[in-house]
């Protein structure tokens, strides 16, 4: 295949109209291609637009890895919080003294589910209950309703109500040989 020399003068009758045809087309793409970079170069010499040009990038880059950041998440399941009153009642609901003297009573601690209640003689305050934990072991759990009474007026009726059939909770008792009195109770 005869290459095109354009300052050989003989060379240049042995070339076919194709090979021509082809050369200018290579010619007018390599003058096009300098044509599109001539013109990025006069647009980034103009120092306006390459600064809008970066302030646009540094934007659009913002702005993707703020909304990557912000995706909504599952919202964490918040254990419900009870009132004021009702977390000095479950966390003071016996004094130390309640077997007589501190010494005397020892602390233990029970997880289970409250399948029964018992109210005093009146049916208004709630003297004890019973859980039953994961061996199915049932428990009967003393309140001293006397210091329950004495926290706040509405107390009784709070804890009643906290303490329903159905509901787990961890209870702090001291035992007093084979009677037992909650001091804490925090629901699971």
């Amino acid at each position: 295949m005869p290459v095109f020399h354009p300052t050989i003068g003989d060379e240049a009758h042995n070339i076919s109209s194709y090979d021509v045809a082809r050369f200018r087309a290579r010619l007018n793409l390599t003058v096009g291609r300098f044509r599109v970079t001539m013109d990025v170069i006069r647009f980034w010499r103009n120092e306006f637009m390459a600064k809008i040009c970066f302030t646009i990038v540094l934007v659009l880059l913002f702005g993707l890895s703020v909304v990557a950041q912000t995706k909504r998440k599952p919202a964490a399941k918040k254990a419900v919080e009870p009132d004021t009153i009702l977390a000095v009642v479950l966390s003071d609901l016996a004094p130390d003294t309640v077997c007589g003297e501190p010494e005397w009573a020892e602390k233990e601690s029970y997880i289970g589910t409250v399948i029964k209640r018992q109210f005093d003689d009146s049916e208004l305050h709630l003297s004890g209950f019973i859980i039953r934990d994961a061996k199915d072991q049932r428990t009967f759990i003393n309140i001293d309703t006397d210091h329950v009474s004495g926290l706040a007026r509405s107390a009784p009726e709070e804890l009643s109500s906290f303490l329903t059939k159905g509901k787990r909770v961890k209870v702090w008792v001291y035992r007093c040989r084979r009677i037992l009195y909650a001091y804490k109770i925090k629901p699971m």
